[in-house]
């Protein structure tokens, strides 16, 4: 049962790392884009966030995947704000 639980909190682990680059780099494309006026970035944003979306649906309880996209919601509007303070 141990060897279980480790497994799973390491693939967790795996996917939550590839989802925070995988963040970063729509992040930045979507700057980059907005700055630039690059469609071809903010198109590559769109397919990176449905990839995000795609493996945000792990196997976790519901109360904490509720929880976790409340977080990713306020991070990004936070984001936004400081953004648009930006330009």
């Amino acid at each position: 049962m141990r060897e279980l639980y480790t497994q799973q909190l390491t693939t967790m682990k795996t996917r939550l790392i590839q989802m925070g680059a995988m963040c970063e780099d729509a992040i930045s494309c979507s700057v980059k884009g907005m700055l630039h006026g690059d469609a071809e970035l903010l198109k590559k944003v769109e397919s990176t966030e449905m990839d995000i979306n795609q493996m945000e649906r792990l196997p976790v309880r519901r109360s904490d995947h509720r929880r976790g996209r409340r977080e990713c919601h306020k991070i990004a509007n936070q984001f936004v704000l400081w953004f648009e303070d930006m330009v």
